[in-house]
């Protein structure tokens, strides 16, 4: 709220910010608690500078305001199953720039036309480049690539001998590392924060032999010739134009004007589009018409073992759980 320069929606502006946050986290568990969704849900949040008469200037807005949505999503691969494997194109739409990819919005209109554009050329998903011709991030998710422990950016894809995969794990001792592009002009994922803990800290993939997670600048052509390459975080699957996401069950379908943000979900409650699910590791197996990797197998072993160790980490995690008070409307 701080970048956008909207006021907390919670006291007079000058008060403690520890308090509104407390504040927006209760009423963030009430709405969760409500909706009645357990599991493949998601809780979005936004505040907004409030009512007004659609200027550019807050002045003329009554206060800030903060809205709180839950969405059911499609059922997600667990532990024991592979994600879906996607295929990846270089769009042309431009990134954004400084402040404005770094900092949270509901600005998603490059976001929306890296998604038609994948489409349209039959992916599931488009990354952005830096004008440097850097690597930078997917219309919501991070990328990370799997290269040789020793490579420190810019080489090749190492020994082929060394390379081959057997099932779920590689047959030689050869170190890997995991690298993804530094967040100083890409949004900073939660997701690909925590793997990147869950990596050197946990060393969830040490039977692998994959040593780290680092973050670095990655050329186009060095992330075309990694031997996995891995998108880490939110929605990966399309939702066609003409359909509407589904709404939770027990939303009152009556038609509404679109007063608040949960309004939108609420018009179209027969829609039968393919909703978004969430990720949390999906693997590229296709990146602009080539195959990614090793063309001789589909394993993705460490893409595979990462999403299982990102599933169980939200599972058992307790210290990161917070509980939900379904008590309250039950």
């Amino acid at each position: 709220m701080a970048a956008a320069r909207v006021p907390p929606p919670f006291g007079d502006g000058d008060g403690d910010g520890d308090d509104c946050a407390e504040k927006m986290k209760a009423i963030i568990l009430r709405v969760a608690a409500a909706s009645g969704v357990r599991d493949h849900g998601q809780v979005r949040y936004y505040a907004s500078a409030g009512p007004g008469g659609f200027a550019l200037s807050r002045e003329e807005c009554v206060r800030s305001v903060f809205y709180v949505v839950v969405v059911r999503k499609k059922r997600r691969a667990g532990a024991g199953e592979k994600p879906k494997r996607l295929r990846v194109v270089t769009t042309p739409i431009p990134m954004k720039p400084g402040v404005f990819a770094t900092t949270k919005t509901t600005n998603y209109l490059p976001n929306a036309l890296v998604v038609a554009d994948a489409i349209d050329k039959r992916a599931d998903v488009g990354l952005w480049v830096t004008e440097n011709g850097f690597v930078g991030e997917g219309p919501s998710m991070n990328v990370a690539f799997l290269v040789p422990a020793d490579d420190a950016g810019g080489g090749g894809g190492g020994d082929e001998e060394d390379e081959t995969v057997c099932g779920e794990a590689f047959k030689t001792n050869k170190k890997w590392k995991l690298v993804s592009p530094p967040t100083s002009n890409i949004l900073a994922g939660c997701t690909v924060a925590r793997v990147a803990e869950l990596v050197n800290d946990a060393k969830v993939l040490e039977h692998l032999n994959v040593a780290a997670f680092e973050f670095r600048d990655v050329g186009v052509e060095e992330g075309k010739r990694a031997r996995e390459t891995m998108l880490i975080g939110s929605g990966a699957s399309s939702t066609f134009a003409g359909f509407s996401l589904l709404p939770p069950l027990g939303f009152n379908t009556r038609p509404r004007r679109l007063s608040t943000s949960t309004d939108a979900y609420e018009l179209h409650p027969d829609a039968r589009g393919t909703t978004r699910s969430v990720i949390h590791v999906a693997p590229v197996v296709e990146w602009d018409g080539e195959a990614v990797g090793d063309e001789t197998t589909t394993e993705t072993p460490i893409a595979d073992a990462l999403h299982a160790a990102v599933v169980r980490d939200i599972a058992t995690n307790v210290p990161e759980l917070t509980p939900v008070p379904y008590e309250l409307y039950e």
